[in-house]
């Protein structure tokens, strides 16, 4: 994905909520930069998020982790990305 510029009134409004001590602000932010594709912006509020106590931050760097980690094995093993399987109907096996 291409990292995109982040909205400053978007990012405005979350750091307000933050300031006034919501800490699940933190990983709506760290959410919004993920989804505009800014990854290290996006660990760098999730890591500050559960540095004071957000449980959501912590599981959404497991997350980031672990998307991080199937990407090297991917990249390692030289494997496309699954595909959605679909087996082809089988008239002797009908669920309806």
């Amino acid at each position: 994905m291409k990292k995109q510029e982040a909205n400053q009134e978007i990012v405005d409004i979350i750091y307000r909520a933050i300031d006034l001590g919501d800490a699940n602000g933190y990983e709506v932010l760290g959410g919004y930069y993920a989804a505009i594709g800014d990854i290290e912006a996006a660990r760098e509020s999730l890591e500050a998020g559960q540095e004071v106590g957000c449980a959501k931050c912590a599981m959404a760097l497991f997350s980031l982790e672990l998307e991080a980690e199937a990407r090297k094995l991917e990249k390692k093993n030289k494997t496309a990305p699954a595909k959605n399987y679909r087996p082809k109907p089988n008239k002797q096996c009908r669920l309806f």
